[in-house]
């Protein structure tokens, strides 16, 4: 079994990515750490750059992941900033920057892996659109659950938690890190 670290204060992207990665027989460990981030650059940049300097700070293999979600009626809103703007004005403040306008976001995750000898990135995508109310319990490490509506489904991902197993943009970028690691590393 192939061990792997995931820099991540969140414990709840680091259960969803351990859920995913048992199956390809990778044993995630997390490290509690925030990675550096510029806010500036694309999602993918954010976990290359991260990864890159991790590795080099904790020397082992390990992965960085940056997820945004994404409203279309904005250009890259929240998106980078998703935790930002969670903080500054709360699922109700972000459902009123909605009303009268479309509804239609996504989620957008990429890893970035290092392993000192190569740099890979891995990206996923779930799209969907916003309700117009927060729903079910709320997890404050994946508040967006809330309010999310994934594609071909009526109900939000707090309420659908074993689909968003199989769905989520972070679930799709972590198989294909599993798909690569079980073919390439």
């Amino acid at each position: 079994m192939k061990t792997i670290y995931f820099v991540t204060g969140n414990y709840g992207k680091f259960r969803e990515a351990r859920n995913v990665l048992k199956k390809y027989d990778v044993k995630l460990k997390q490290i509690k750490y925030s990675k550096p981030e510029d806010k500036k650059l694309s999602t993918e940049k954010i976990a290359e750059n991260a990864a890159k300097i991790l590795v080099e700070k904790f020397r082992k293999p390990l992965i960085a992941e940056d997820t945004g979600i994404f409203f279309e009626a904005y250009k890259d809103f929240p998106g980078r900033n998703s935790k930002v703007v969670f903080n500054k004005l709360g699922l109700d403040g972000i459902l009123r920057k909605l009303e009268n306008k479309t509804r239609k976001a996504y989620f957008k995750t990429a890893i970035g892996y290092a392993n000192g000898k190569k740099l890979m990135i891995f990206v996923g995508y779930c799209r969907g659109r916003i309700s117009k109310k927060v729903i079910g319990k709320r997890d404050v490490n994946l508040p967006y659950d809330n309010v999310f509506i994934p594609d071909g489904h009526s109900k939000v991902f707090a309420k659908i938690m074993k689909t968003k197993q199989k769905i989520s943009s972070r679930v799709m970028a972590f198989e294909k890190f599993g798909e690569y690691l079980r073919k390439n590393d």
